[in-house]
C-alpha cells in the first residue's frame, strides 16, 4: 500500500472516530516525516489504517470528546441524527412511490391512515433501540423498545388486514415528499450545542450513569461494567467524597475505564444479526402486502426491499 493510499484510508478513519481536520493533518504528517526517515511503508511502522486511527483517537483526542463518543466515534446527536434522516428516507421514498403509482391524489383509506403510522411509530422504535440506546447509555431500554416495534408491527398489519380499504379521501403526493426533504434537512442542518450529559450530582444516580455509558457506549461486557461500578462504589465509601469531585464528570470517567478494557457488542449489534433483522423486516413487509391485500407498488417495494436485505445477508455470510 502506497503512502498516499494509507494516508486517505487513515484520514477517513480518522474523521469516522471525530479527530479534527487540525490533529489529522499533523498525525500524518508525522507518518509522512517518519516513512520518510526511515524508509519504512505505513503499514509497517503503524499497522492497518483503522487500528492506527483508533490509537490516535484514544490518545490525542481530549478527554471531553472522546467521552461523547462511543467506539465507533459516534456522538448521541450524530445517533439522534440519523434517525431523522432515516425517517426521512422513508417518507421521500414513500411519497415518491405513491405520485408514481397513484398519480398526484393519493387516496386515503382507514386502513392506511391506521397503519401507515402504526408502522412508522415502529420503524422509530427500532431505530432507537438499534442507533440510540447504547449511545445514549440507556442499554437496557433496547429489550423494552424491541418488544413495543414488535407489538407495533403487528397492530399495523392488524389495522392492514381488519379495516377498511375504500377512499375516504385523498392527499396529494408531493405533501409526503416536502414533508421528507423538510425533515431531512432538519436532521443535517441543526447543530448540537449543549453535552447530552449534565452535571450528575447524586452517588446513586452517577453510578447509574456511569454503568449505562460503561456499558452501552463503550461496549464493556455487562459483567465487567458490574464489577467496575462496584469498585467505584467501594472506593467512594471508603474516601467519602462526592463521586463528581473524586473522579470526575460521569462521561469523561466512563471512557477512561473503557480505554482499558477491549469493546464485548453484544450479539444485536454484530452486523450479521442486523443483516437477519433487516431480511425479517423486509419478510414481514412483504407478508403485509400479500395478506392485507396492498396496491401493486406497496408489492414491489416490499419484494425489492427483502431481495436486496436477502442480498445484502448472503454477501456477509459470504465474507465471514
Amino acid at each position: 500500500m502506497t503512502t498516499t493510499l494509507w494516508s486517505d484510508r487513515a484520514r477517513w478513519e480518522l474523521a469516522l472516530l471525530g479527530v479534527d481536520a487540525a490533529l489529522a493533518d499533523e498525525v500524518l504528517a508525522e507518518v509522512r516525516e517518519h516513512c520518510a526517515d526511515s524508509g519504512e511503508r505505513p503499514e509497517q511502522a503503524f499497522g492497518e489504517p483503522a487500528d492506527f486511527a483508533a490509537g490516535i483517537a484514544a490518545d490525542r483526542m481530549p478527554l471531553a470528546d472522546r467521552a461523547n463518543r462511543d467506539r465507533s466515534g459516534t456522538t448521541v446527536f450524530e445517533a439522534w441524527s440519523a434517525v431523522m434522516a432515516s425517517a426521512a428516507l422513508v417518507t421521500i421514498l414513500a411519497g415518491a412511490a405513491l405520485w408514481l403509482w397513484n398519480g398526484l391524489l393519493v387516496p386515503l383509506t382507514p386502513a392506511g391512515l391506521a397503519g401507515i403510522p402504526i408502522l412508522y411509530a415502529a420503524l422509530l422504535c427500532l431505530l432507537y433501540a438499534v442507533v440510540v440506546a447504547r449511545p445514549l447509555g440507556k442499554p437496557r431500554t433496547v429489550v423494552p423498545a424491541g418488544i413495543a416495534t414488535a407489538v407495533l408491527v403487528v397492530l399495523a398489519a392488524c389495522a392492514f388486514v381488519l379495516l377498511p380499504r375504500e377512499a375516504v379521501a385523498s392527499m396529494p403526493a408531493p405533501v409526503l415528499l416536502a414533508a421528507g426533504v423538510l425533515l431531512a434537512w432538519w436532521a443535517f442542518a441543526r447543530r448540537s450545542t449543549t453535552r447530552v450529559i449534565a452535571g450528575v450530582e447524586g452517588a446513586g444516580e452517577w453510578l447509574v450513569e456511569l454503568r449505562g455509558l460503561l456499558e452501552g457506549r463503550h461496549d464493556v461486557a455487562r459483567d465487567r461494567a458490574d464489577d467496575l461500578v462496584r469498585e467505584t462504589a467501594q472506593h467512594l465509601r471508603a474516601c467519602g467524597r462526592p463521586p463528581r469531585e473524586e473522579f470526575g464528570p460521569v462521561d469523561e470517567y466512563a471512557v477512561t475505564l473503557a480505554h482499558q478494557h477491549p469493546a464485548a457488542p453484544v450479539w444485536w449489534r454484530r452486523e450479521t444479526t442486523r443483516r437477519w433483522l433487516l431480511v425479517g423486516l423486509a419478510a414481514g413487509f412483504v407478508a403485509s402486502a400479500v395478506f392485507g391485500g396492498q396496491p401493486t407498488w406497496y408489492v414491489v417495494i416490499a419484494v425489492a426491499l427483502l431481495i436486496g436485505s436477502g442480498w445484502l445477508l448472503a454477501r456477509g455470510l459470504r465474507g465471514a
